[in-house]
């Protein structure tokens, strides 16, 4: 995805702030599927399942924030940190998605 939108972006594509902004597009559609997945779960899961789901993401939120600063750090705060720190969070969310969209089949949702 964010190729793509790299791809369609004028001579600026490959800046630094055009990867960012590209990775921040695709960061919202992961986002949106991590929201659907979520509402999806809660309403089919027990309130304990529930509950830990609502945990798991508030926690992986605070992982995720420190995973990526840390990432980012190597280079204290440069331009290509915020690249770092723009495709960390990118891929991190991508990685939340997946593991629910394989716990949703392993409940037999396609």
């Amino acid at each position: 995805m964010s190729r793509v939108c790299g791809d369609a972006m004028s001579e600026g594509a490959s800046s630094t702030g055009a990867i960012v902004l590209c990775a921040a597009r695709e960061e919202r559609a992961w986002s949106a599927m991590l929201l659907e997945y979520a509402v999806d779960l809660r309403q089919r899961e027990s309130a304990t399942q529930t509950a830990s789901l609502d945990a798991m993401l508030a926690a992986s939120e605070q992982w995720a924030q420190a995973r990526c600063a840390y990432q980012a750090s190597i280079y204290e705060g440069g331009s290509l940190a915020r690249l770092v720190a723009a495709l960390c969070t990118r891929d991190t969310l991508a990685e939340w998605v997946i593991d629910l969209h394989t716990h949703r089949l392993y409940y037999g949702e396609n």
